[in-house]
């Protein structure tokens, strides 16, 4: 992908940024996390039941489930062949710490929808 700067400034324009393929995951998992969120603070579950962007939000879950092992499962290959340099791992590793912690709080909130 083509970077270009902004002026003299050095620094990436936001448009290839939010372009950039590799970001898309975490912009995902942002709007999945920022609307569960507001729509459990808006507190529209309590009265009416849960709306239906949050029974489509919360079918996302295991998606996420999926992700983070995929990433442990990288994460291992990683170690144990040597990929990257140490502090790259330890970055990889923090991640994956980051992701099973987020799972973690699903499970442990009853937000994570696995099928039965």
């Amino acid at each position: 992908m083509n970077t270009r700067f902004n002026g003299s400034s050095g620094r990436k324009s936001m448009a290839l940024i939010l372009l950039n393929k590799k970001y898309w995951l975490t912009h995902f998992l942002i709007v999945v996390i920022i609307g569960v969120a507001g729509l459990i603070y808006l507190g529209r579950a309590t009265y009416t039941g849960a709306p239906p962007l949050v029974d489509w939000m919360l079918w996302a879950t295991p998606v996420i489930a999926a992700l983070v092992a995929i990433v442990l499962l990288f994460a291992l290959v990683a170690w144990l062949r040597g990929y990257w340099r140490f502090s790259g791992r330890l970055h990889y590793t923090c991640v994956l710490l980051a992701g099973l912690g987020f799972v973690w709080f699903l499970h442990y909130g009853n937000l994570l929808r696995l099928p039965t």
